[in-house]
């Protein structure tokens, strides 16, 4: 199996989107889960590029940026519900 890679998608929330077209790209991932309004973090095997055309299709009149996280070391932190730690958590392998 490939290698298990973490992003960090944001987006501009003030800029109109198609939220089930971004839906359909979201689900194409491992798995994902919103933050925080207009952020998500995605469990992927594609590379940061792939995402980018992936999400630019879903976003194509919205800025975001997109990024790809080193979490394996658990150097990570923030004020969140219980249960997106948990899915953090549970996620991270």
């Amino acid at each position: 199996m490939k290698q298990r890679n973490y992003y960090l998608l944001s987006i501009d929330l003030e800029q109109n989107y198609d939220a089930d077209k971004l839906l359909e790209k979201l689900n194409k991932a491992l798995d994902w889960i919103r933050i925080v309004p207009g952020t998500y973090f995605i469990v992927s095997i594609s590379d940061y590029k792939h995402l980018y055309i992936r999400f630019k299709d879903a976003l194509p009149n919205n800025r975001f940026f997109i990024a790809k996280l080193d979490v394996g070391k658990g150097e990570y932190t923030g004020w969140l519900p219980k249960e997106k730690w948990q899915w953090i958590k549970e996620n991270i392998k």
